[in-house]
């Protein structure tokens, strides 16, 4: 999705890509667990998990990152009831 600033991955509009004006951004992690907006991951939880073993260069102790993320994530959701969650903030742009 490239932005509509034309200096920031101009090789886009070469490609035929289109354009767009990007409102809101939304921003996932830091060191809170707790956000204005907080989705619940439980029924993709597998999913996650499957696709976090892929990467490897990100989570070299793989099940040791594994319990980690677990935990992370259900800790994330205690706050509303539920599983598994991921919380995140969000900045309108101009």
């Amino acid at each position: 999705m490239p932005s509509k600033l034309e200096l920031y991955h101009h090789e886009h509009l070469s490609d035929d890509v289109k354009v767009t004006d990007v409102k809101r951004f939304f921003f996932f992690g830091g060191s809170e667990r707790t956000g204005p907006i907080t989705i619940d991951i439980a029924p993709v939880w597998e999913r996650k998990v499957r696709a976090t073993r892929c990467h490897v260069s990100q989570f070299g102790q793989r099940e040791e990152a594994l319990q980690w993320l677990e935990e992370w994530n259900q800790e994330t959701g205690k706050c509303c009831g539920l599983a598994y969650a991921e919380a995140f903030h969000s900045m309108t742009v101009w």
